[in-house]
C-alpha cells in the first residue's frame, strides 16, 4: 500500500441527517404505538443537507413517517421530509419561558417550554405547555392534555431575548396520532461544546451519542441514516470542538461543523480496510490508517507508515501526539510503531495476551500511552495505570477507548458500555434496547 499525503481527491458530499440516538431507541416503540394513523418527528438540520459552521443550528427540518400496517405483524414505513426556511425566537422575560416559531406563518410550527423554575442547560422538565409541527399535527397541554418532557442541553438568554436553545422533546397524548406520540430535537443558535468536555459514543452506522456535555457534536449531524459502502470504523473531533470526522471502511471520510473535507480514500483501491483515524491538531487535517498500517495523510503531513512491510499482527488503531507532529500505531498483538515526534515507551508485541488489544490512546501529561485488550486489559507505558476491566465480568466485549482531557481513560463495549479510570464517567448505552455496533468513543 503506498502512503497518499494532502490527497485532493474529491468525495460527493452525502446529504445527513440530525437523528440521535434517543429518538432510535424510541423508534420501535412509536411504531407500535403508531399502528393507525401518522407519527410525527422532527430534527434540526441546515438547508441543503449542508455542513453546519462553527456558529451553530439554526433551522429545523419536519419529518413525517407514517406506519401502514399489512397485517398484525408486518409494517411498512414511509417518510417525507420537508425543510423550513425561517425561524423566529420570541422575546421573553425570564428564563422560565422558552418559544420558539419556525416555518410560514400560513403553516408555523412552535415550540413552547414553560416552567415554574428558571430552564437551565442539562435539567429536564416534565410539562411543555405546546409543540405544533406546521402540518396539522401537534401534543402538550395545547393539545388534548398531552404532557411530554423536555432534556435542555442547551440554552441562554440576553436582554431578555432568547439566543440559544438546544433541546431532546418527548410528548404522548396529542393530536399526531391515536395515542399522539412526538419525537423531536430542537436547535437554534447553539454554540460549540468545550473541547474534552465527557465523552460521543459512536456506532457503525455512524450514529453518535454524547454524555457528560451538552451533545452539541450530536446536533450537527451523523450518517446513521445514509447507507455506507463500508461501516464507520473510526472519528477524530477538532481542536475547538466545534467539528469531527469519520472514516469508514472504505476510506470514506465525513466531516461535520468547522471539521473541513481535505480528501479520502473512498472509491480508491486498498489493500486492506481503513481501522482508524487521528487529528492532526497542528495543521487541522487528519490521517487515518489501514490495518496493514498503511497511512493515508490530508492537509497533514506524512511520517511514515508500516505499509508494505511484514506485521505479525493487523493493526488497529493510531493515536497521534498532543502537538500533532507525530503518531503511533498498535498492532492486535501489543506491537507499537512510533512516527514523528512520538516516542516508544514499550509494547506487548512479544508477550502472549489473553485477548487482542483493540486501540490506544495517548497521555497528553506524560507524552507516553496506554492501549487496551477486547477483555478491558490495560497496558501502560510511560503513562499512569489506573486501573482496567481485565478479569472482570463484561456485558459485551470492549472496541475502544480514549483520553480524558483531565487525566484518566474511558473504555468502551460494543453495547455502548462505558467503564472510567481516573475520568468522570456520565453513563452509556448499555441496557434494555443498547446496541451492538459501537466501535469507539472519543471525546
Amino acid at each position: 500500500m503506498d502512503p497518499a499525503e494532502g490527497s485532493t481527491m474529491s468525495e460527493v458530499q452525502m446529504e445527513r441527517t440530525r437523528i440521535d440516538r434517543w429518538f432510535r431507541r424510541a423508534a420501535a416503540g412509536i411504531a407500535a404505538a403508531c399502528l393507525v394513523g401518522p407519527c410525527l418527528v422532527a430534527v434540526p438540520q441546515l438547508a441543503g443537507g449542508a455542513v453546519a459552521r462553527h456558529g451553530g443550528v439554526s433551522l429545523l427540518t419536519l419529518v413525517v413517517t407514517r406506519n401502514t400496517v399489512d397485517d398484525l405483524s408486518t409494517q411498512r414505513t414511509t417518510t417525507n421530509t420537508r425543510q423550513f426556511s425561517s425561524i423566529d425566537v420570541q422575546p421573553d422575560t425570564t428564563p422560565e419561558n422558552v418559544d420558539l416559531t419556525w416555518g410560514s406563518p400560513a403553516a408555523p410550527g412552535h415550540l413552547q417550554v414553560v416552567s415554574a423554575t428558571p430552564i437551565v442547560p442539562g435539567e429536564s422538565y416534565d410539562v411543555y405547555h405546546e409543540f405544533s409541527d406546521g402540518a396539522g399535527g401537534g401534543c402538550g397541554l395545547g393539545y388534548a392534555g398531552g404532557l411530554g418532557s423536555v432534556r435542555v442541553d442547551q440554552i441562554s438568554f440576553s436582554s431578555g431575548v432568547l439566543r440559544s436553545f438546544a433541546a431532546h422533546v418527548s410528548c404522548s397524548g396529542g393530536m399526531d396520532s391515536v395515542w399522539g406520540s412526538t419525537d423531536t430535537t430542537v436547535a437554534y443558535g447553539i454554540t460549540p461544546t468545550t473541547p474534552g468536555a465527557g465523552y460521543y459514543l459512536y456506532e457503525g452506522s455512524g450514529q453518535i451519542t454524547g454524555f457528560g456535555n451538552d451533545s452539541y457534536l450530536s446536533y450537527l449531524g451523523n450518517l446513521s441514516d445514509t447507507t455506507l459502502n463500508r461501516p464507520v470504523v473510526g472519528m477524530a473531533t477538532t481542536s475547538d470542538g466545534g467539528g469531527y470526522w469519520m472514516v469508514a471502511g472504505d476510506g470514506g471520510v465525513f466531516g461535520y461543523g468547522d471539521a473541513p473535507f481535505y480528501g479520502s480514500m473512498g472509491g480508491q483501491p486498498l489493500n486492506l480496510p481503513i481501522v482508524g483515524m487521528a487529528a492532526d491538531a497542528a495543521t487541522g487535517g487528519y490521517w487515518m490508517v489501514a490495518s496493514d498500517g498503511g497511512i493515508f495523510a490530508f492537509n497533514a503531513p506524512f511520517y511514515g507508515s508500516m505499509g508494505g512491510r511484514q506485521l505479525n499482527r493487523p493493526i488497529v488503531g493510531m493515536a497521534a501526539t498532543p502537538d500533532g507532529l507525530g503518531y503511533w500505531l498498535v498492532a492486535s498483538d501489543g506491537g507499537v510503531f512510533a512516527y514523528g515526534d512520538a516516542a516508544f515507551h514499550g509494547s506487548t508485541g512479544s508477550i502472549t495476551l489473553n485477548r487482542p488489544v483493540v486501540g490506544m490512546a495517548g497521555d497528553a501529561a506524560t507524552g507516553g500511552y496506554w492501549f487496551v485488550a477486547s477483555d478491558g486489559g490495560i497496558f501502560a507505558f510511560d503513562a499512569p495505570f489506573l486501573g482496567s476491566m481485565g478479569g472482570m465480568q463484561l456485558s459485551a466485549p470492549i472496541v475502544g477507548m480514549a483520553a480524558s482531557s483531565t487525566g484518566g481513560y474511558w473504555l468502551t463495549g460494543s453495547d455502548g458500555a462505558v467503564y472510567g479510570f481516573g475520568a468522570p464517567t456520565s453513563g452509556g448505552l448499555a441496557g434494555p434496547g443498547a446496541p451492538s455496533d459501537v466501535v469507539g468513543l472519543t471525546s
